[in-house]
């Protein structure tokens, strides 16, 4: 018969715990153990304190207590051998989570300290080097390409313009269901057709300030890598 009681938060505790926890359960010494949920443990620790730092060091001892400790050949487990196994998974959970949230941590520096001095930080490249070690951190910038809306460039041009230049795709799509019945969807879509749009601006037919003004930029997203400075 299953005797667990039903975890039931203050209300003064509820929002608290909705950001925080991941799992209430009870121990066999009748105790609420409140595990953290792994956002909130890296939401703790993307920031040190004297505090977080001896958390992270018994977090690191426990982990080089436990790492190991389970065969993993072994698949008939006894009830203490699933609590030795799940001791160990916990111990390597919490400190890939701590880790994972200072690399993070280390990673956004490196990003604020690159683009301290750049006039356009979303923009522009950087890195940063360590001849000790070998290794350089890179900032990359991924995105902000032009590329031809079709919606403003249909806008821009006249039709005979726009068909010059466009390739025309007709997608038929036909659904027969079990009794019998067809459905038949049509969409019409276009592609612009990159030697026929070259050829039509050598000609003079379509002006470049209208491709220009067609274009869209992708969204510029800012990567950190660190790798060696052979690479």
């Amino acid at each position: 018969m299953n005797n667990k009681k039903m975890y039931i938060p203050d209300p003064d505790e509820m929002e608290q715990l909705q950001k925080d926890l991941e799992l209430a359960m009870e121990n066999d010494d009748g105790k609420l153990k409140i595990l953290p949920s792994r956002a909130s443990i890296k939401r703790q620790f993307a920031h040190f304190d004297k505090d977080s730092a001896m958390q992270a060091q018994a977090a690191l001892e426990k982990l080089d207590e436990q790492l190991g400790n389970t065969d993993t050949t072994n698949l008939s487990l006894t009830y203490p051998e699933v609590d030795s196994f799940v001791e160990e998974l916990l111990a390597v959970r919490r400190a890939n989570d701590i880790l994972s949230a200072r690399e993070q941590t280390l990673k956004t520096y490196a990003n604020n300290v690159i683009s301290n001095t750049q006039l356009e930080p979303d923009k522009t490249p950087g890195e940063l080097i360590s001849p000790k070690h070998k290794v350089k951190i890179t900032k990359e910038i991924r995105g902000g390409k032009l590329s031809i809306d079709i919606d403003l460039l249909k806008k821009r041009l006249t039709g005979e313009q726009f068909d010059s230049v466009t390739n025309k795709v007709v997608t038929i799509v036909e659904t027969t269901t079990p009794d019998g019945k067809m459905d038949e969807v049509i969409t019409t879509s276009y592609t612009v057709n990159e030697k026929c749009l070259e050829a039509e601006l050598l000609k003079g037919n379509i002006l470049s300030e209208d491709i220009f003004l067609s274009s869209v930029e992708s969204k510029r997203t800012t990567a950190i890598y660190v790798r060696d400075i052979e690479n």
